[in-house]
C-alpha cells in the first residue's frame, strides 16, 4: 500500500485492521489482517520466512531522496514476492495539500492553529469548512509557506510543502509510482487506486489515468 504523506494511509490501515473495509479486503484476498507481517520497510524489516507481508510505503520518499523507486531498498520485498497486490491511496492535490499543511501547522504553530480552529468552529458548518480550506490553500500558495513550517523540525518539511503546492508535481508523483507498479505485471494479482474520503472508492490505474488526464496534462516523468 502506497501514497504520499497525508494521503490517508494510516486511516486505511486502521480500517482494515478493524475489518471495516470488507470490499477492499476481499479484492486483496487478505483474510485475517493479523496474519500479515505489517512493515514500513524502514525500522522493522520482515523476517526471512515471512509468507504474507503488508508493506506500508511512503511514496513521497522518492521525491526527497531524489532517486527512482527501482533503486529504493525498501521496495526489495516487492521485487522478491511471488505475488503482489498494489493499493495506491489517491488524494486529490488540493485536499492532500490541506491535510499535510494542517497537520504540520498544528505541530509547528499550535497556538495559531488553535485560534484558526476556534474561529472556524464559531461559524456554521459549511462556512467553517470553506473558511478553513481557504486559509490552508492561501497558506500553501504563499511564498512564506517555508516560514510557516520553519519551527517544525521535520527534515524535508519545506520540500513537501513545495511539492503539495503544485498539483502538477503531485500528479507526476502518482504517475511515477504507478509506472513502477506496472513493471511487475507478471506477478501482480491486482492493482487498485483507492480514494478514502468519507467513503471508499476503488479504481483501476487506467481509470485513474483517464480521470486525471482530463484535468491535468499527461507528462513524461
Amino acid at each position: 500500500m502506497a501514497g504520499p504523506s497525508a494521503a490517508g494511509k494510516t486511516t486505511l490501515v486502521r480500517q482494515l485492521r478493524r475489518g471495516l473495509l470488507p470490499e477492499l479486503a476481499s479484492r486483496l484476498d487478505m483474510g485475517d489482517f493479523h496474519l500479515w507481517h505489517y512493515t514500513t520497510g524502514e525500522k522493522d524489516p520482515p523476517p526471512p520466512d515471512a509468507r504474507r507481508i503488508f508493506l506500508d510505503y511512503n511514496a513521497s520518499l522518492y521525491y526527497r531522496q531524489g532517486r527512482p523507486y527501482e533503486e529504493d531498498e525498501r521496495l526489495d520485498v516487492v521485487k522478491q514476492a511471488q505475488r503482489v497486490w498494489f493499493v495506491t491511496v489517491w488524494t486529490p492535490p488540493a485536499r492532500l495539500g490541506r491535510q499535510y499543511l494542517a497537520d504540520h501547522l498544528r505541530r509547528a504553530h499550535p497556538v495559531g492553529y488553535k485560534v484558526m480552529q476556534r474561529l472556524g468552529y464559531a461559524l456554521p458548518g459549511g462556512t467553517r469548512q470553506r473558511m478553513t480550506a481557504g486559509l490552508l490553500d492561501a497558506a500553501l500558495r504563499s511564498r512564506h509557506r517555508g516560514w510557516l513550517l520553519g519551527s517544525y523540525r521535520e527534515p524535508f518539511a519545506r520540500q513537501f510543502a513545495n511539492l503539495y503546492a503544485d498539483p502538477l508535481k503531485v500528479i507526476r508523483l502518482y504517475r511515477n509510482w504507478l509506472a513502477f507498479c506496472s513493471l511487475h505485471q507478471g506477478r501482480t494479482v491486482d492493482s487498485l487506486v483507492v480514494q478514502f474520503y468519507r467513503r471508499l472508492e476503488i479504481q483501476t490505474p487506467d481509470e485513474w489515468q483517464r480521470a486525471t488526464r482530463a484535468s491535468v496534462p499527461q507528462e513524461s516523468s
